[in-house]
This record gives structure tokens, sequence and C-alpha cells, in this order.
């Protein structure tokens, strides 16, 4: 499978709601949403590209309060870690998110993964 399809795979086995970049308004709590932003790209010197891929993804937790939304974006934290699909790191600690439309509570993370090109 590719980084991807096995990060979608391992996000819904902690939550059955997760999006790519957001959801419907009217998608119910707890959701999760990925977000890639950039990575390291490898491409070896004849010009040929690498069997994984790295790429950052901010990994967004809405739940109905602050600390529930932290509860499960550290159960996903852990399991990402663990992953044997992917290679894991954090690369921030959690940041708090907040919906003015919506009075939605969140909690954000940071992650460098790598995984199959395809």
């Amino acid at each position: 499978m590719s980084l991807e399809t096995d990060l979608i795979v391992l996000l819904k086995t902690k939550c059955p709601r997760v999006h790519l970049n957001t959801a419907p308004y009217t998608t119910q709590t707890p959701y999760v949403i990925w977000e890639r932003g950039g990575g390291q790209s490898v491409q070896f010197l004849e010009g040929s590209l690498g069997s994984k891929r790295n790429a950052l993804v901010q990994i967004t937790v809405w739940h109905d309060t602050g600390m529930d939304a932290y509860a499960l974006l550290a159960q996903i934290e852990a399991a990402l870690c663990a992953s044997a699909a992917l290679q894991v790191t954090p690369v921030s600690e959690v940041n708090d998110a907040f919906d003015d439309a919506d009075a939605r509570n969140g909690a954000m993370q940071t992650f460098s993964i790598w995984g199959n090109r395809s």
C-alpha cells in the first residue's frame, strides 16, 4: 500500500471519520483531518525515485471538548509511532485548535511520515 493508504487505514482504527484537508460542515464529532505540508524529497543520483516517500503531515482531531481531542490525538500518536507500515517521528507537540464558526474544540500535531511510494 502507499503512505496515504496506510495512514488512512491506521487513522480509521482510532476514529471512523477521517478526511483529507477538510470535513463536511455537518460531520459528527469526533473526526480527524489530515493534511500534507511538504516533506523530504528522495531522488537518486541517476534520477530514479526512491521506493519510499516522506510527508510532513498535520493531524487535527475535532471533538466535543479539548481534553477529549487531546486524548484521541494521544492514541493516534501512539499508534503512528508503533506502526510497522510507516516510519513516524513527531516533529511537534500538540497545539490547540478552535473553530469559531461552530465552536468546535480540537488538537493538532505534525508528524514526519515515511511510507511506500505506491
